[in-house]
Formats: structure tokens, C-alpha cells, sequence
């Protein structure tokens, strides 16, 4: 059975048996494959789909133009060369159906639940962000799924003349860079718990590189660097950040933010106290010279992303 690869998460990309599907006629088809792919829970009528590609076509029109594009998904989909086809679109004479029973994968649709299955943990705790930050499980499910994240949903896709399509890409990439930039917190609050700064500081990098205005990520940045004894470097990126933010917010930092350059400037002796001084969901530090516990993970657990720590107990 063909195997059908549908990434959306930054450029579209599409392949078929490992073989990349590049022959689209138009930027529509693409983004019509990715509608009917992420919206796959249901049946979509023709009508419907005409309306939302070509609002401002006559009614004829716009199903002439829906009859090409789905002909044209098909032969690239299901070649008639392949003499075993998977029937990725169920298509009739009043619906259209991405095919959910055939091999593929689409990487939003894993991104999300990844994400849903760290939010449906049952931990032990009333503070969600704080356990995922514990627990090594969600840990390896919120680092694949960070991983997923290559760019913004369909980046350089740009659709014209559709302004509800463009309403649901637009909707799409804004609901998937929140996510990922609270996992990308949530790991390094993680890796800094467990003592990994350089892997923590990897994450709040690519926080503040999606979102330079994101405060919490670039507070996480001047901690770590702290911690790693940088601290001249950490006053630095608060000087721009302070900068950053007068620019284009007209705004200070926040006071936890203000405190914390203020801990760092007093100088090493306060590397203990700037531990914990990390967000108010991390909970309590231990001091920078413990060496960490040793961990023999769970054979049922895949490992952290972050080195050896403490292990969170949960159900």
C-alpha cells in the first residue's frame, strides 16, 4: 500500500512512497489537500469546498475549477502506473473525504496529539505546566513534537481571494506557534530543573527567535546564561532586550524580569539565588553545586530530552 507524507508544519511538502510530490498546479491545490488532510473528521460538500477556494466566482465556475483541482490531487495522489492505489480522497458526486484508513501521516495532526497527550496526563499536581516540566514522559512526547515544528503551518503559501481560507490558515499558524512555544518553555524549565543548561538554553533560544517579544523566553535566556556563568553576557541581552522592548512596545521589562538583572549584576554570589528566581511554575531550585541524582529510567519510559534528573511520579 502507498505511504502518503503531508508536512505542514513550516513550507508544504507532500511525498508519496518516499518520493516527493512537486507537480501542483496551483497553490490552492496545496492548500486545498492540506484542508481536506486536517479536516479529515468529516465530509466536506462540493459546494462548500467551491465556496471556500472561490468565493468570488460564479457558482459554475467555481465547481468547474473544484472539479479540476480535485482530478488533478488524484492522478498525483493515486498514479496510474501504481497497480495497488490507496484511495486517499473519497470523492462522490457531493462530498469530498480525506481517507483517514489509508497509510499516512500528516505532521499537525501528530503535532497536536502529542500535545493533547501531555494536557491528558493525570499527574499530581493542580499546576499542568509545572508537571509536564517533571515528568519525563511528556518531556519526550513535547521534544518530538517541537521537533515536528520546522516553520509557521504552510509557510510561503499564500492564498488569494479566499478570505476564509485565509481566515483558517491564518487561525492554524497562530493556534500552532502558541503551542510550540509553550512546549519549547516548558522544555527548557524542564532541562534547567535537571541541571541541562545548555540543552535548556537551546530551547529558550528558539523561543525568542519565533517571538523575540516573548518576555517569559527571554527571561529564561538571561537565567541560563547566568547559570552557565555568562553573567556579563546575560546583562547584555537584558540591556537589548530593555531596548527591545522600548522600541517597539514602549514598555520596561516586567518587574521579575528587572529583578533578575538586578541578581545577576550583584555578581556570582548570587548564581543560588538566581536558580530560584525562575518562573513561578518551576517551583523551588536546588543549588547549582548538587550534583544530579542518579536516575535508571522505567523500561516502560522513554528517556528525557534533558540529562538525568529527577524523575516526577505520575499515573
Amino acid at each position: 500500500m502507498s505511504h502518503l507524507s503531508l508536512k505542514l508544519l513550516g513550507p508544504f511538502q507532500a511525498s508519496l512512497d518516499d518520493q516527493p510530490l512537486t507537480h501542483f498546479r496551483a497553490v490552492k491545490n496545496q492548500a486545498l489537500l492540506a484542508y481536506l488532510a486536517l479536516e479529515a473528521d468529516r465530509a466536506h460538500s462540493r459546494a462548500a469546498l467551491a465556496d471556500l477556494l472561490w468565493p468570488e466566482e460564479p457558482n459554475e465556475q467555481a465547481r468547474l475549477n473544484l472539479r479540476q483541482a480535485l482530478f488533478q490531487l488524484r492522478n498525483l495522489l493515486q498514479p496510474p502506473a501504481r497497480p495497488h492505489k490507496a484511495e486517499f480522497l473519497l470523492i462522490t458526486p457531493q462530498t469530498v473525504q480525506f481517507n483517514l484508513q489509508t497509510a499516512q501521516t500528516l505532521d499537525a495532526r501528530l503535532f497536536a496529539q502529542l500535545l493533547d497527550a501531555c494536557s491528558d496526563h493525570h499527574h499530581f499536581s493542580a499546576t499542568p505546566t509545572v508537571d509536564q516540566s517533571r515528568c519525563p514522559l511528556c518531556l519526550h512526547r513535547l521534544q518530538q513534537a517541537v521537533e515536528l515544528y520546522r516553520g509557521e503551518f504552510l509557510a510561503e503559501l499564500f492564498v488569494e481571494n479566499s478570505p476564509d481560507l485565509e481566515e483558517w490558515i491564518r487561525w492554524q499558524r497562530q493556534h500552532s506557534e502558541v503551542q510550540v512555544l509553550e512546549a519549547l518553555a516548558i522544555l527548557a524549565r524542564g532541562c534547567e530543573q535537571n541541571q541541562d543548561y545548555t540543552t535548556a538554553y537551546q530551547y529558550a533560544l528558539r523561543q525568542i527567535k519565533l517571538d523575540p517579544l516573548r518576555e517569559e523566553g527571554q527571561r529564561q535566556v538571561i537565567r541560563l546564561l547566568a547559570l552557565r556563568g555568562q553573567h556579563e553576557a546575560a546583562i547584555a541581552h537584558y540591556d537589548r532586550l530593555r531596548r527591545l522592548l522600548r522600541k517597539e512596545l514602549n514598555a520596561e521589562p516586567s518587574a521579575e524580569t528587572i529583578e533578575l538583572a538586578k541578581q545577576i549584576r550583584r555578581g556570582r554570589r548570587g548564581d543560588r539565588e538566581i536558580r530560584g528566581q525562575g518562573d513561578t511554575r518551576m517551583g523551588q531550585g536546588f543549588p547549582l553545586q548538587s550534583p544530579p541524582l542518579p536516575v535508571s529510567p522505567s523500561p516502560s519510559l522513554p528517556r528525557s530530552p534533558c540529562r538525568s534528573g529527577t524523575i516526577y511520579q505520575c499515573n
